[in-house]
C-alpha cells in the first residue's frame, strides 16, 4: 500500500498521549507565559502548534494548544505528561489557574480522511501530523465504546511512523531530547512567535534567532536501505555530522525516510551523506500549516 493509498483511511490510537488541561480565569496567561507561540491571540475553539519551554529555552513539550470556553488544553504525545504538568504548576504562584493531567483517563486518536464525526464525548482539532487533512480526536476512554467510526484502533505502528516522518513531525522522547532548543526542530513558522511578549526561555530563543546560526538542526532524509535504527551515525566523508532519531521503511515504495540531527553545513536539501554504508540524501522539510 503506497502512502497515497494509506491517506484514504487511517485511524490509530496514539501511544504516550498527552492531554493536559489548565482551568481558571488566568489559564491563558499561564500557558502563554510558558510557550513559544502567542496563545493570547487564540479565540474560543482555535488552536495552534507550540513548544513548552523551560528557563534555559529547552523544549519541555511539543504539541497543540486548544482554547475552549473554560479551559486551555495542551494536546500531543509525551512519555511523561505528569512532568509537563509539574512544570506548568511550578509557575502558578497566585494566579487563578489549576493544572489537571487527563492523559491516563482520556484517549488520543489520529484520524485521516475518515468521513464521520468523533461522536458524543469526543472533540476534534486539525492536526497535520501525517497529512494536511489529519485530525486528532480526544475524549474520555469510556466514550470510545459508544463510537463506531473506528471499530479497531491499533496503537502506534510502522504506517504512522512512516507518514509522520514523511510529513516532518517530531516526537518527544525520540526526535526531541532533553536539551533541544525549539529552532533546532525547524518549525519556526508554525510554532514560534518572535513578536509576542516575554515567556519562559525567550531570551535563549530570541538570541538564537538574532544570531541566525544554528549549530545543529533536525532534518528529513531519504536513505537507500532499510533497517535503519535510531542513533545510527551520519557521516560526511570521514567526519561524523549527525545521527538518526527516527526511521521507517515502506516496503511497497521501497523507501526509507528518517529524521536526523545534522551539524551546521549539512542542512542544504540535496546534500548527500552516508548512513552506515547507505546513501542518505537531505530533503526539504515538508512542514504543513
Amino acid at each position: 500500500m503506497t502512502t497515497e493509498q494509506n491517506e484514504t483511511n487511517f485511524a490509530s490510537s496514539l501511544a504516550d498521549p498527552m492531554i493536559i488541561e489548565v482551568v481558571g480565569s488566568e489559564a491563558t496567561k499561564i500557558i502563554n507565559n510558558l510557550t513559544t507561540n502567542d496563545i493570547s491571540k487564540l479565540g474560543v475553539g482555535q488552536r495552534c502548534e507550540t513548544f513548552v519551554t523551560d528557563v534555559r529555552g529547552w523544549t519541555v513539550a511539543h504539541g497543540f494548544v486548544l482554547k475552549e470556553e473554560h479551559r486551555i488544553l495542551l494536546i500531543g504525545q509525551h512519555p511523561s505528561p505528569q512532568l509537563v504538568c509539574n512544570h506548568i504548576d511550578r509557575y502558578i504562584i497566585r494566579e487563578d489557574a489549576r493544572v489537571n493531567n487527563l492523559s491516563d483517563s482520556h484517549q488520543l486518536v489520529l484520524v485521516d480522511s475518515v468521513q464521520s464525526s468523533p461522536g458524543e464525548g469526543w472533540s476534534t482539532i486539525p492536526a497535520p501530523i501525517i497529512s494536511p487533512s489529519s485530525q486528532l480526536w480526544f475524549g474520555p476512554t469510556s466514550a470510545i465504546d459508544a463510537n463506531t467510526a473506528f471499530p479497531a484502533l491499533p496503537q502506534i505502528n510502522d504506517q504512522y511512523d512512516y507518514r509522520r516522518i514523511h510529513n516532518f513531525w517530531p516526537l518527544m522522547g525520540r526526535d526531541i531530547g532533553d536539551k533541544c532548543i525549539p529552532q533546532e526542530l525547524d518549525r519556526d513558522p508554525l510554532a514560534i512567535s518572535f513578536t509576542k511578549g516575554c515567556y519562559l526561555g525567550q531570551e535563549t530563543i530570541a538570541r538564537l534567532d538574532a544570531r541566525g546560526q544554528l549549530q545543529k538542526k533536525l532534518c528529513r532524509l531519504n536513505i537507500d536501505t532499510e533497517g535503519i535504527e535510531p542513533q545510527t551515525p551520519i557521516t560526511n566523508g570521514e567526519k561524523e555530522v549527525g545521527f538518526v532519531t527516527s526511521a521507517a521503511f515502506n516496503a511497497t515504495d521501497q523507501t526509507t525516510f528518517a529524521l536526523a540531527f545534522l551539524k551546521r553545513g549539512n542542512f542544504e536539501p540535496g546534500t548527500r551523506l552516508l548512513c552506515g554504508n547507505a546513501t542518505a540524501t537531505v530533503l526539504e522539510s515538508t512542514i504543513r500549516a
